[in-house]
């Protein structure tokens, strides 16, 4: 087995052998010698990457500052700093941001370094809206008296930066460096209290998932026009929120066969017959689309004398994977027609009212749990033989709810339940969808479980476990990216320009290879560029495009893909990017020099 080293910046498990971590750079402790001469295992300095960085700054410690007079005063001054930035600290963990440093009373957070994630825009804005209200239940319940209430402001800016230790030897330490933070601390300076503010690449790239308003543009240092920015307001409802391109749309292409197997499978509910459908695909090639083709098929063919279908939606968040039964918190909300943020008191009288309709006197062998399950406490003695000191029984306990509750609705009409984005569901939901794969077998209960290719996910152990014990109803469907001709049915069907250019078809064709969504965000680059317009009610090529950066849109998909590789593996594809885009293998194979390595890096990459 190989020894392996933690770093203690990242936590990351490096190769015995390694000076430097691979993830972060830092200085291993420990490290003894080189294992090879291979380039492969070569220190990697630094890196360059597209980060989002907070800046976060407390307003009215420097009045508390000035007032401590006493020894013991400027000791309550400490702690109260210290338990505020813990608290704020904890928001920025809680969306799985790293803290880069602590400035007196500020903090420097960055998303997407060390580690990328494919939405690190949307993890510091949903952290900035947390430390808000943190900071309001810190003001409400501070760890000792406060004269005056205490307020934060905060700066956030997307860009390109440097990552990597800096430092001399005696002192060094992971950090990003570039304009990007420079901007960052500028938009912080520039707020007040209270405020969140934002750079205009970070506002086009979250905008369909907050709210903001657009604020007086800020005159900074070494810019010569004025920055365009926006004040974070509130995060919109998830289930309004949708992607793709504004006033343009096309058909599904490429998954008729797909779409047919899933309007088949729902169709069977009406015969009695369950069935379990995963849908497997990388990021962009359409999973949550098809659901959603299958899903308007089945509305349109539905006759009269047929029972309505109920569709229920349950999500994976990246940033939820902490929570509890998160899934079945969203199918309970779907099924209740709450807002996301409903208060105890609606949550409690739909639970209540649901009871009474589906459960009769029963209700209180099943709703006491539900309502576990959903964070709120019933009124009355409904919930007192609750286990609730056994957190094990209550578990089990809640499952046998979920089901009793699954198999009554499914006796008044056919059910659909869709999980999406189970490459990012909490352990616990996962295990009652395993649970619920049961009942599908006696049940009219179809269960589309959608996820990527991510074979070091709990469900993904659960989907191979479960292909071998569900042989009759169980199918799995995977999408693989368009191909040409396909992918310019997408193009016609979005600009509607005939004749087509070859030099821009080819450049998408290049750009997006048969994935839709890069298709489109490479699009957008295009539009966003000038060089396609929309002019007179239709699209028009404008100027020659010969090439286009990756959109920002797309760096967090491929970066956060990468960071997921083996180290060697992406040391790998960092040395095959210098070559080129296109090479023979035989001239990778003498600058790896390791075979082993070089046939898992071929084998990952694919």
């Amino acid at each position: 087995m190989t020894q392996t080293i933690k770093c203690e910046v990242c936590g990351f498990d490096n190769p015995s052998g390694s000076f430097y971590c691979g993830r972060c750079g830092n200085e291993v402790a420990g490290a003894d010698e080189i294992a090879s001469t291979s380039i492969i295992n070569a220190p990697v300095q630094g890196d360059r990457r597209q980060v989002t960085v907070m800046f976060a700054d407390v307003s009215g410690f420097t009045a508390l500052n000035d007032a401590a007079k006493t020894p013991v005063e400027v000791e309550n001054v400490v702690r109260l700093i210290n338990a505020l930035l813990s608290e704020l600290s904890e928001a920025i963990y809680e969306y799985d941001g790293y803290i880069d440093k602590y400035i007196g009373d500020e903090i420097m957070a960055l998303f997407g370094a060390p580690t990328a994630h494919e939405n690190d825009p949307e993890l510091a804005l949903r952290a900035a809206l947390s430390m808000m209200e943190r900071l309001d239940n810190f003001n409400e319940n501070p760890p000792m008296p406060l004269k005056a209430t205490l307020g934060v402001h905060i700066g956030i800016n997307t860009g390109t930066v440097i990552a990597g230790m800096v430092g001399t030897d005696r002192k060094r330490s992971y950090t990003v460096i570039g304009d990007a933070v420079n901007v960052a601390a500028r938009l912080e300076g520039a707020s007040i209290r209270g405020q969140i503010f934002v750079n205009e690449d970070t506002y086009n790239l979250t905008n369909r998932l907050f709210v903001f308003e657009e604020v007086e543009p800020i005159k900074v240092k070494g810019k010569p026009e004025p920055l365009k920015i926006y004040e974070l307001k509130a995060a919109r409802d998830l289930s309004q929120t949708q992607r793709g391109l504004t006033g343009m749309e096309a058909p599904l292409i490429g998954r008729e066969y797909e779409t047919q197997i899933l309007v088949n499978a729902c169709q069977k509910l009406y015969e009695a017959q369950g069935s379990i459908v995963v849908v497997t695909g990388d990021a962009g090639l359409g999973k949550s689309r098809l659901v959603a083709e299958s899903m308007r098929q089945v509305g349109s063919d539905n006759g009269e004398e047929q029972a309505t279908p109920l569709w229920l939606f349950g999500r994976g968040l990246s940033y939820r994977q902490s929570f509890q039964n998160r899934l079945f918190v969203d199918i309970l909300y779907s099924y209740l027609e709450l807002p996301e943020n409903a208060d105890d008191t609606l949550v409690k009288l739909r639970l209540e009212a649901m009871g009474e309709e589906l459960f009769g006197e029963r209700r209180i062998e099943i709703i006491p749990y539900l309502a576990t399950m959903l964070g709120v406490k019933l009124d009355g003695d409904s919930d007192a033989d609750l286990p609730l000191n056994d957190p094990q029984i209550l578990q089990q306990r809640i499952f046998l709810a979920m089901g009793e509750w699954v198999e009554v609705l499914a006796a008044q009409q056919p059910l659909t339940l869709v999980f999406e984005d189970l490459h990012w569901a909490d352990p616990s939901s996962v295990a009652l969808i395993e649970y619920l794969f049961t009942l599908t077998i006696y049940n009219p209960i179809l269960m589309i479980c959608v996820t990527r290719l991510e074979r070091d996910t709990t469900f993904w152990k659960i989907k191979a476990k479960s292909v071998q014990e569900y042989t009759d109803n169980f199918t799995e469907l995977t999408l693989w990216p368009l191909t040409d001709e396909e992918s310019r049915q997408v193009i016609k069907h979005l600009l509607k320009i005939e004749p087509m250019p070859e030099a821009i078809e080819h450049l998408l064709l290049n750009r997006a290879e048969g994935n839709p969504l890069f298709l489109e965000e490479v699009l957008r680059s295009l539009i966003e560029e000038g060089a396609i317009e929309h002019t007179n009610g239709h699209w028009e090529i404008t100027r020659a495009a010969t090439e286009i950066e990756i959109p920002n849109t797309l760096q967090g998909v491929l970066t956060a893909r990468i960071d997921r590789l083996d180290e060697d593996v992406k040391r790998v594809l960092q040395v095959s990017a210098v070559i080129g885009r296109v090479f023979p293998r035989f001239i990778l194979e003498p600058i790896v020099n390791d075979p082993e390595v070089l046939e898992r890096a071929l084998e990952q990459l694919e």
